[in-house]
């Protein structure tokens, strides 16, 4: 599940920040899943995963001390799950900025 997923990241963040407290962590939250037919029955499921992870890492980011990365995506147009070339250099230079405000 979505809330599943989002509490082994906060397990991960958790490690990074005992081992390195001064590190900040940024976790970029997954696009909105709009189409789950793109491979059969592969991503049956995808969109309620999605919107549940976006919403249980936003509300743990509060509570845990990390950043997280909100933006829109162009998903490919192929299975609408994986990103568009332009998404790829999106989420490099939305994190670039980020990373230069921290």
């Amino acid at each position: 599940t979505g809330d599943s997923v989002a509490e082994d990241l906060v397990s991960l963040v958790r490690l990074i920040k005992k081992n390195s407290p001064s590190s900040e962590v940024i976790i970029p939250l997954p696009p909105k899943i709009n189409k789950e037919d793109g491979f059969g029955s592969d991503f049956l499921g995808a969109a309620k995963k999605s919107d549940d992870l976006r919403k249980k890492l936003i509300q743990l980011s509060q509570k845990n001390s990390f950043h997280v990365l909100r933006m829109a995506y162009d998903l490919n147009e192929i299975d609408g799950v994986h990103f568009s070339l332009n998404d790829n250099n999106n989420i490099a230079n939305h994190l670039k900025n980020l990373i230069v405000t921290l």
